[in-house]
């Protein structure tokens, strides 16, 4: 049956099921620290979220969030740090400081810059 939906899903290009599908994947081979190809998955899923829910809304900065983790893991520390900064920013405008998405953010962009000082 999978075999059967991939064709006709790879052809959705802004379908929120394939991106769902994406970010899952991404969190299971970075699991099992495959860490390159969970990267490409988070990309392919942030491209898709922000396609169809627009650069702001919270399931974008999500995929940002995740993606910028997996470019740290990677060992692509300033990219990963920048981009932790910029969601940081569009969190805190858009969903509020309080919010428990900003607040992982923060966490994860003090614990990656400690990582650039050291």
């Amino acid at each position: 049956m999978l075999t059967q939906l991939r064709p006709r899903m790879a052809q959705c290009t802004r379908c929120p099921i394939l991106a769902e599908y994406k970010d899952k994947m991404a969190t299971v081979l970075a699991f099992l620290d495959r860490p390159q190809e969970a990267l490409r998955y988070a990309a392919e899923s942030l491209d898709l979220v922000t396609g169809f829910c627009g650069p702001e809304a919270a399931a974008t900065l999500t995929g940002m969030h995740t993606y910028a983790v997996l470019l740290i893991d990677v060992g692509r520390l300033d990219e990963g740090t920048s981009m932790l900064a910029r969601v940081l920013a569009t969190q805190t405008r858009v969903l509020g400081a309080d919010h428990d998405d900003t607040r992982r953010t923060k966490h994860a962009l003090d614990v990656a810059s400690a990582a650039v000082r050291a």
